[in-house]
């Protein structure tokens, strides 16, 4: 299976595309930032066309976090950009170009913000909603043709990202919170992908998995 891994350079999208790669899987990376990535994708996704391939899987695991209120947000466009239209013009050109193979598989790295929230979390948490109704616009327009596409909702994820937005305390609540006391790894969110990308998935169609440990469904009294 050929698939295409957008924000491979991250703690997640490396973890996605090590495990992807570790099932036979042959990998195609893009990203904004990495200089190691198969495709630079800061200037448009031209060059996804010069590869003469076309995709049977696509993972969306860019993205940027942001703490902010309505009124305190100077980085709304941002964020929306990052996380939302990026995963819309992308997959606007794959589709426009046929780059997608018939029963082509999508998985979009959503978060558990998509769906509840938290003080100073307003840029983020309206992307991530937005996320929603991407999924399931697509798979109402596309599933005729062949297309699955689900997303995962990332937990609180043990990473260098979440060390540093969050401090020692906040973590080790959550964790007190989670009934395995621990937090979701990216390895872990990682085969939940390569699962969703796989046959073993047929059936599954705009759906949107929690990756959390439970933490999201536990309320600490």
């Amino acid at each position: 299976m050929r698939v295409l891994v957008f924000g491979s350079s991250g703690t997640i999208g490396s973890e996605i595309s090590a495990e992807l790669s570790a099932r036979g899987n042959e990998i195609v990376t893009v990203s904004n930032a990495s200089l190691n990535a198969d495709i630079q994708s800061k200037d448009g996704f031209e060059p996804l066309l010069d590869l003469k391939v076309k995709f049977d899987g696509c993972v969306w695991a860019q993205g940027i976090n942001s703490n902010d209120t309505l009124s305190t947000s100077t980085n709304f466009e941002n964020v929306l950009n990052a996380n939302l239209i990026y995963v819309v013009n992308s997959l606007r050109f794959l589709l426009a170009n046929d780059l997608l193979e018939s029963k082509s598989r999508l998985v979009v790295v959503s978060s558990v913000w998509q769906n509840i929230t938290r003080k100073k979390k307003f840029s983020y948490s309206v992307s991530k909603a937005a996320i929603e109704g991407l999924v399931n616009s697509v798979m109402a327009d596309f599933a005729s043709s062949g297309v699955r596409i689900n997303a995962v909702l990332p937990g609180v994820v043990d990473s260098r990202m979440t060390r540093e937005n969050l401090t020692a305390s906040q973590i080790s609540k959550i964790e007190s919170e989670t009934p395995s006391h621990s937090l979701v790894t990216a390895q872990e969110l990682a085969k939940v992908i390569s699962w969703l990308l796989s046959e073993e998935s047929n059936g599954l169609n705009g759906q949107f998995l929690t990756v959390d440990n439970g933490w999201s469904n536990v309320r600490t009294l």
